[in-house]
């Protein structure tokens, strides 16, 4: 079993996000949290997405949860097409 870590899974959803061309109000939307805190997440070394949105995000992005959490990956430049 892989170990969840927090910050690599904070890394992968900002890359995944930064890729993916959608806006922080939609990708807000997307994963059930505030804009305001996508911002504070990206300014702030020590905090983290919760549990939740990470599993959100993952569904979201197509990438199996406990490997979103465990293993920092490099998104596709064509994520938007993919998407």
């Amino acid at each position: 079993m892989k170990i969840y870590d927090a910050q690599i899974a904070k890394k992968n959803i900002l890359n995944f996000f930064k890729k993916s061309g959608i806006t922080i109000e939609g990708f807000a939307n997307i994963i059930g949290t505030s804009d305001r805190w996508i911002k504070y997440i990206q300014s702030n070394e020590k905090y983290v997405f919760d549990v939740e949105i990470v599993k959100k995000a993952s569904a979201f992005f197509a990438i199996e949860y406990s490997n979103m959490s465990s293993t920092v990956f490099n998104p596709p430049d064509n994520l938007r097409q993919a998407l």
